[in-house]
C-alpha cells in the first residue's frame, strides 16, 4: 500500500460499520489506559459502557454530512468528521482514527487536509482539535503536529467518586 493508493470519500452508511470497527480499535488502548489511572471502581462507574457511547458519538458525528473515509480498494482504513462555526469561522475537527495496520502511512494527514479543504471552501478561517495528554494518545498528538496544529491550551479532568 503506497499513500497515492489511498482515496478520501464523503462517507456513506454502509462504510459507518467498519468506521466503527477502526473506532474500537483505535481507543481501546485509551480505554485501557484511563482504567489503569482511575481504577477499576470508578472507571466501571463511568465508562463501563464507552463502546456503545464512543459508536453513538463517532456515528452521529459521521452521519452529519461532515464525515469522510480513507479508503484503500475496498476497505476503510480511516475516518474523520468535523463541525464548523460560521459565526467564528471555526472548524473542529471531531473524533477520528485510522486502522492500526495502517498507521504512519501519511493517512490520517490526507484526513485531515480533506477536511482542512473542506472547512476553506465553507469559510473558515481557524480550525483546532482536541486530544488527550497521556501516553495513549500521542499517536494522536504525533498525527496533529505532523498536519502542522501547535498546542496552545490544556486542560485536566477530575473525577470523585460520592
Amino acid at each position: 500500500m503506497e499513500k497515492s493508493d489511498i482515496t478520501i470519500h464523503r462517507i456513506t452508511e454502509k462504510d459507518i460499520d467498519e468506521a466503527l470497527e477502526i473506532a474500537i480499535e483505535a481507543w481501546t488502548p485509551i480505554y485501557e489506559n484511563t482504567r489503569r489511572q482511575l481504577g477499576d471502581e470508578l472507571y466501571n462507574g463511568i465508562f463501563q459502557s464507552w463502546q456503545e457511547s464512543k459508536r453513538k458519538s463517532i456515528g452521529d458525528g459521521l452521519r452529519s454530512g461532515k464525515g469522510f473515509i480513507a479508503r484503500d480498494g475496498d476497505k476503510v482504513v480511516g475516518f474523520i468528521y468535523y463541525l464548523y462555526d460560521p459565526e467564528k469561522k471555526l472548524g473542529t475537527i471531531g473524533e477520528n482514527a485510522v486502522r492500526n495496520a495502517y498507521r504512519g502511512k501519511g493517512i490520517a494527514g490526507l484526513l485531515y487536509q480533506h477536511v482542512f479543504e473542506s472547512l476553506k471552501a465553507e469559510g473558515a478561517e481557524y480550525v483546532k482539535v482536541f486530544t488527550g495528554g497521556d501516553d495513549a494518545h500521542a499517536p494522536a498528538r504525533r498525527a496533529y503536529e505532523k498536519a502542522g496544529f501547535e498546542a496552545f491550551l490544556t486542560h485536566r479532568t477530575y473525577y470523585k467518586k460520592l
